[in-house]
């Protein structure tokens, strides 16, 4: 099903947004920076632009070097120092021209190791039941990531599409945690029910324009 949830529908038509790409990337060098630090309005954080060039990483561009302008604000502020490492979007414009801009840092490293620690933790205090739980976990996030994002991107309806996936997941979550028994069936049918419940609720309130 995540398989054929993937294919490209031909007949959509390709957005902006489904046209960026987010890239790892490294800070190769600084051109210019005339940033500030602002301590009247922004509590020292630097404000301004940096004139970056900035290796890409990974994908169709890989090892190639770009020229990019970084603005510092309010709303975005990724200060950069040289061998810093950030994610860029690769825009790609109707010529076959592209260019990046800044996204924001690169903290993959940093994630994978903390998510490495709760792992461990996790199977070393679980156990089995620990590895079970996190392999229910693992289980929730590929069916949203792979089945819940792109079904609703492709219009399906949500709230019988959700309470579906609500279902399986739960299922095999439960069974991966307690194998088959009464209580499995009792705790499955429980949560299935109470979200079918406040689907129904939901659509009803909809309904009344409550």
């Amino acid at each position: 099903m995540g398989i054929w949830l993937h294919i490209p529908n031909e007949d959509s038509v390709p957005t902006a947004v489904s046209q960026i790409i987010y890239i790892p990337a490294r800070v190769e060098a600084i051109i210019s920076d005339n940033t500030e630090e602002d301590y009247e309005h922004y509590e020292g954080q630097r404000q301004g632009s940096q004139e970056l060039e900035v290796k890409l990483l990974s994908g169709e561009h890989k090892g190639e070097v770009l020229s990019m302008t970084n603005y510092l604000g309010a709303l975005f502020n990724v200060d950069v120092k040289k061998d810093d490492r950030v994610i860029v979007r690769l825009h790609t414009n109707e010529d076959g021209s592209y260019y990046v801009s800044m996204y924001n840092y690169d903290r993959g490293v940093i994630m994978g190791i903390v998510l490495l620690l709760f792992v461990a933790v996790l199977v070393v205090l679980g156990g089995k039941k620990g590895a079970r739980a996190l392999a229910g976990l693992a289980l929730t996030l590929l069916c949203i990531w792979q089945l819940l994002i792109p079904g609703l991107i492709r219009g399906f309806s949500a709230l019988p599409y959700t309470i579906f996936l609500v279902a399986v997941v739960t299922i095999a979550s439960l069974i991966l945690l307690n194998g088959f028994s009464p209580k499995t069936l009792c705790a499955a049918v429980g949560c299935i029910g109470g979200v079918t419940i406040a689907a129904m609720v939901r659509e009803l309130s909809g309904l009344l324009h409550l």
